[in-house]
């Protein structure tokens, strides 16, 4: 079984909200921003049914420019709102993995020289002055070997 295996699109996810709740309704919302300094947070809201008050469901997702390859930080926003109503989405749905399928292939694509040295986040400053950091598929194919596991 393969890194990515566990994990759907968010259109996949979409597609089986379709199925579980037809009449339901999904409310995405930028609950905090900084474009100069290129962060966005995102609430998505699920709602069981059209007309229901309150969301049944809620989660959140935070995107970074600088955590994105350049040929995609100028999506960074739409890409941040996919992903909270993909989160939303698997827990009320009951999925085992939140993260979305896209969110994990990033990861899978990012090096340590893609990161900026000069950002605090949680990954930025550490992974950036580090070189040769394998990848998730490299390290779980290294572990499946050393265990002999599938």
């Amino acid at each position: 079984m393969g890194f990515l295996d566990n994990y759907l699109t968010v259109n996949q996810k979409v597609q089986m909200a379709h199925e579980k709740y037809p009449d339901h309704k999904i409310i995405a919302n930028i609950i905090e921003h900084d474009l100069a300094a290129g962060y966005v947070l995102v609430q998505a809201d699920f709602y069981r049914h059209k007309d229901d008050e309150k969301p049944a469901y809620r989660d959140f997702a935070y995107g970074h420019q600088a955590f994105y390859p350049t040929n995609m930080k100028r999506w960074f926003v739409e890409d941040t709102t996919s992903s909270a109503i993909g989160r939303v989405i698997a827990v009320a749905l009951g999925l085992g993995e939140k993260p979305n399928r896209e969110t994990m292939e990033q990861i899978e694509r990012s090096k340590a020289n893609e990161m900026n040295p000069s950002d605090q986040g949680a990954w930025g400053i550490q992974a950036a002055k580090q070189e040769n950091i394998p990848t998730a598929a490299t390290v779980m194919h290294n572990l499946e070997a050393q265990l002999g596991a599938e």
